[in-house]
């Protein structure tokens, strides 16, 4: 019994880190596309495999503190 509760308390505690995004919007279209798709006109050819490393790192940081490489 004494597991579940903790278990509850920890989902809890956790659940703005879960639902926490660090990419919120796009102000280029281009990117939102590269972002979402995998692929885009409006990003030279020869940057988008380097753009889409770093939106995924963005994407799975839970804060800006964990992109400090």
């Amino acid at each position: 019994m004494l597991g579940g509760i903790c278990k509850l308390i920890v989902d809890i505690c956790e659940l703005p880190y879960y639902t926490c995004f660090v990419i919120r919007s796009f102000r280029h279209k281009g990117l939102k596309d590269l972002f979402l798709k995998g692929r885009s006109a409006k990003v030279r050819q020869d940057l988008q495999r380097r753009c889409l490393r770093r939106l995924d790192a963005l994407d799975a940081a839970g804060a800006l503190n964990e992109l400090n490489i």
